[in-house]
């Protein structure tokens, strides 16, 4: 059952996943963005966040896995947020794993990026099951469609230079009862 992946490492391992899968994946329906917040204090003490967000949304690279072999010979980009579904014809109907993967550099969003803050990793919304590698570090996984959720994402996070960040989607389609 595609639920009893969930726990496990992807199906190569995570030192195999980082260097042979330099993708993002997942099915993320809604936005996706990193937050940084950011502290003030002000004149009597008290303390103020301000949030700093990097938007992840663009496009993104894709590929269904149906034999979950961790191919990319079917590897395509897509647009997030918005379910494969809706994005290719010849996916309409299908459901199982797929992968998604997106590299971004904090540093051109926040020059003044610096490791005393927490940074967040936010999902609009991944449906079904997911789970997340920030460059090669596995740093959380969901369940539930059409829900939004957070991983802190410090540790794993590189302040200078490219991230990757990999998302596996299993989409139990109409199995899932």
């Amino acid at each position: 059952s595609p639920g009893g992946q969930l726990g496990g490492a992807p199906p190569c391992g995570s030192n195999q996943l980082k260097s042979h899968l330099s993708i993002t994946l997942a099915k993320p329906t809604s936005h996706v963005s990193l937050t940084r917040p950011r502290f003030f204090l002000y004149a009597f003490g008290s303390e103020l966040v301000n949030r700093q967000r990097t938007n992840l949304d663009g496009e993104w690279e894709f590929w269904p896995d149906p034999a979950q072999s961790l191919s990319q010979e079917a590897l395509r980009r897509i647009r997030v947020p918005g379910p494969w579904q809706a994005q290719f014809d010849d996916l309409r109907d299908f459901s199982g794993v797929a992968w998604y993967r997106h590299t971004f550099d904090v540093a051109a969003a926040s020059e003044t990026s610096d490791r005393s803050a927490a940074y967040i990793l936010h999902f609009g919304a991944v449906d079904y099951f997911a789970t997340v590698w920030l460059n090669g570090e596995q740093v959380g996984e969901h369940e539930g469609g059409y829900l939004p959720f957070e991983l802190d994402v410090t540790s794993a996070l590189q302040l200078r230079g490219s991230n990757e960040l990999v998302v596996r989607v299993i989409d139990p389609g109409n199995d899932a009862d």
